[in-house]
Parts: structure tokens; sequence; C-alpha cells
């Protein structure tokens, strides 16, 4: 058998799906824009290469996008979304980001700052590219709850 074949196996199996484009992702950043410096941009950033390396399937409404996003965050165990439109702005809530304080507590409190920002780049990205008009911007709204809980909204920038 092919060595690479074996390793790949091995990265597959010892590393948690959960992880492994935001890994991915992460790296790609890392690499090569070493100069940022502020955590909430980094992660931000972070969150729209991620988007790009994991992109939607073309959606024609918001039940699609819902269920394509919710869909990419099941097979991750990354939680669950809901989209509300509310006039001209659509109601983004991340729920579940990873049971809350379990995950909030893994990385010494500074989960919230820098899981909300990864999902604000993910979110920008994703929703912002299906805007036909491409001026749409995605802001954070709430800070993480204790379950894990996020808001944010799409409006024009």
């Amino acid at each position: 058998m092919n060595d690479m074949r074996k390793i790949d196996y091995r990265l597959r199996r010892e590393s948690s799906k959960k992880w492994r484009s935001l890994l991915s992702a992460m790296a790609k950043v890392l690499v090569g824009q070493s100069e940022i410096n502020n955590t909430k941009i980094l992660f931000k950033t972070i969150g729209i290469t991620f988007a790009e390396v994991v992109p939607l399937p073309q959606c024609k409404t918001i039940d699609e996008t819902q269920l394509a996003i919710g869909k990419v965050w099941d097979e991750m165990d990354w939680g669950t979304v809901l989209l509300e439109e509310h006039g001209d702005t659509l109601r983004i809530v991340h729920h579940n980001l990873d049971n809350g304080h379990l995950f909030i507590n893994a990385f010494n409190g500074s989960t919230p700052l820098w899981a909300a920002a990864f999902l604000e780049g993910v979110y920008q990205k994703w929703l912002g590219d299906m805007s036909a008009a491409g001026h749409l911007n995605v802001k954070q709204i709430s800070e993480v709850d204790d379950f894990g809980s996020v808001e944010y909204e799409l409006s024009a920038a």
C-alpha cells in the first residue's frame, strides 16, 4: 500500500472532523498573513478563508441557505444556524457553538472572541457571496451566551 494513503488514512482517523477544515484555513492565513496581530481581525480572516475552503452549494432561498449551512456545521459538530428575514436585514443566530461553556473553557476563556469572529468571517463570505449587489455586511450583534449561541446581522454596508 502507498505510504501517503496510509498517512492520509491516519490523519482522517486521528483528527477530529470538527477541526480539519478550520485548521486548514487557519494555516493558510497564518502562513500568508503573519502581519495580522488583532485577534478578531485574524479570526474573521480565518473564517473568510474557511468559507472559501468549504463553499456552500448554490442556494436560491433563505431556507435552502439555512439547510446548506446547517449541513456544514452538522458534519463538523459545530452547532446549528437559524436565518430570519427582518425587513432589510437577515438575522443569523448560531446555536450550540460546541456546547457553550465546554468549548469556552477549553481555551482559557478566549474562545468567545475568536470563535465569534471566525463565524462572522464565515457568514460574511458565504452570505456576502450570495448577494447580487455584493455590498452586504455581517456584523456580530450579541456576545456568545452560556449555551454557545451568538447572533449576527446581515445588512447593507
